[in-house]
C-alpha cells in the first residue's frame, strides 16, 4: 500500500514537472510573438511618419510652385521647377534608402531573436527528453525492485509455511 502511494506521488511529481516545462515553453513562445507584434507595430508607425513627411514635402513643393507662378520670367520658372524636382528626387531616394536600411536592420534583429528562441526551445526539448528518459528508467527500476521484493516475500512465506 505504501508502494502505491509512492508511485502516485512519483507520478504526480513527474506530471507537475512535465507541466512546468510545457508552461515555460509556452510562455517563451508567447513572449517572442509579443515582441514580434511590437516590432511590427513600430514599423507601421515609422511608415506612417514617413508618409506624413512626404505629404509635407509635397505641400512645400506645391507652395514653391505657386510662388514660382508669380514670377514673370518663364526661364526662371523652368530653373525653379528643375531644382525643385531634383531636390524632391534626392529626398525621396534618401527616404527610400533609409526605409530599406531600417527594414533590413529590423529583419536582422527579428532573425537573431528567432534564432535565440529556436535554440532555447531546442535546448528545452532536449532537456525534457533527457528528463523523460531518466524518469522512465527510474520508474522501471522501481517496478523491478517492487517485483523482486514481492517475490522474496512470497519465497519467505512459502519457506515459513513448510
Amino acid at each position: 500500500d505504501d508502494d502505491d502511494d509512492d508511485d502516485a506521488h512519483t507520478s504526480i511529481a513527474e506530471r507537475r514537472q512535465t507541466n512546468a516545462l510545457a508552461l515555460a515553453l509556452t510562455l517563451e513562445r508567447d513572449a517572442a510573438e509579443s515582441r514580434a507584434r511590437a516590432l511590427e507595430a513600430f514599423a507601421r508607425e515609422e511608415m506612417r511618419a514617413c508618409d506624413a513627411r512626404c505629404a509635407a514635402l509635397s505641400a512645400d513643393v506645391e507652395d514653391l510652385l505657386a510662388a514660382l507662378g508669380a514670377a514673370t520670367s518663364a526661364d526662371a520658372r523652368r530653373r525653379w521647377r528643375f531644382a525643385i524636382r531634383a531636390v524632391c528626387e534626392r529626398v525621396k531616394r534618401a527616404k527610400e534608402e533609409e526605409k530599406v536600411a531600417l527594414g533590413v536592420a529590423s529583419r536582422r534583429r527579428l532573425e537573431r531573436q528567432l534564432l535565440r528562441v529556436q535554440r532555447y526551445v531546442s535546448v528545452a526539448a532536449d532537456d525534457f527528453e533527457r528528463l523523460n528518459a531518466r524518469l522512465a528508467k527510474e520508474a522501471r527500476d522501481a517496478r523491478d525492485a517492487r517485483e523482486g521484493e514481492r517475490l522474496a516475500k512470497d519465497a519467505l512465506a512459502a519457506a515459513l509455511a513448510s
